[in-house]
C-alpha cells in the first residue's frame, strides 16, 4: 500500500514538472550597418533552427544590437545594460525585441566579442537567451572611443529558449484531482480486504 501511494506522488511530481521548453536559434553574417560611438550593430538574418532542426536558411530580415548604457571601451572592452535586440523580417515586421545586458570583449587585435543575456514572460511563457557577435573594427581615429569607425565581418548566433508555465489553478486542479483518485481506489482495496 505504501508503494502505492509512492507512484501517486511521483505521479503527481511528475505531471506539474513544466515539459514544454524550445529552444529557436537565429544565425547571423554579414553587416548591414555598425558604428564604434553608438554601440550598434545591425546583422542579417541567415537562419533559424527550432530545437537544432533547421526551419529557415535564406536572407530572412536584421537582427539589431544596441549596447544602451556602456561603460568601459569599446576598443579595449566594458561592460553595457539597458541595450536592446530585435529580430525582424525584411518587410519591416519585427518578430521579436527583447532588453538585453552584456560584455563588449576585446579578444585580439582587430577580433572582439559582443554577448549579451536576456529573459522576460510574454503572454505568460517565460523565456531567456543569449546572443554571441563576433566581429572587426575599421576606420575612425583607433585611440578615441568617439570615432566613427565600422564593424565589419560580423556574424554570430542568439538563442531564445522558452518555457511554458502551467497556471497555479490549473496545477492545484490536477493536484486535487490525483488526490481524489487515489483515494478512491484505496477505498476500494480497503473494501475487498
Amino acid at each position: 500500500m505504501k508503494s502505492f501511494f509512492l507512484a501517486c506522488i511521483l505521479l503527481l511530481a511528475v505531471a506539474v514538472t513544466p515539459s514544454f521548453a524550445d529552444s529557436l536559434t537565429f544565425t547571423n553574417h554579414g553587416n548591414l550597418s555598425g558604428n564604434i560611438s553608438t554601440g550598434t550593430v545591425q546583422s542579417q538574418l541567415d537562419s533559424i533552427s527550432l530545437n537544432g532542426a533547421a526551419l529557415a536558411g535564406f536572407p530572412l530580415g536584421p537582427l539589431s544590437i544596441n549596447t544602451g548604457s556602456f561603460s568601459g571601451s569599446f576598443l579595449t572592452g566594458g561592460t553595457f545594460t539597458g541595450g536592446n535586440l530585435s529580430i525582424a523580417l525584411n518587410n519591416g515586421a519585427v518578430l521579436f525585441t527583447t532588453t538585453i545586458s552584456g560584455t563588449w570583449t576585446k579578444l585580439s587585435n582587430d577580433l572582439y566579442e559582443l554577448f549579451a543575456t536576456f529573459s522576460g514572460v510574454v503572454s505568460g511563457t517565460s523565456y531567456s537567451g543569449s546572443t554571441t557577435q563576433f566581429f572587426g573594427l575599421v576606420g575612425g581615429d583607433r585611440g578615441d572611443d568617439s570615432s566613427q569607425g565600422g564593424l565589419v565581418d560580423l556574424y554570430g548566433t542568439t538563442t531564445i529558449t522558452t518555457a511554458t508555465v502551467p497556471e497555479p489553478s490549473t496545477l492545484t486542479f490536477l493536484g486535487t484531482g490525483l488526490i481524489a483518485a487515489a483515494g478512491a481506489v484505496r477505498r476500494k482495496l480497503q473494501g475487498r480486504a
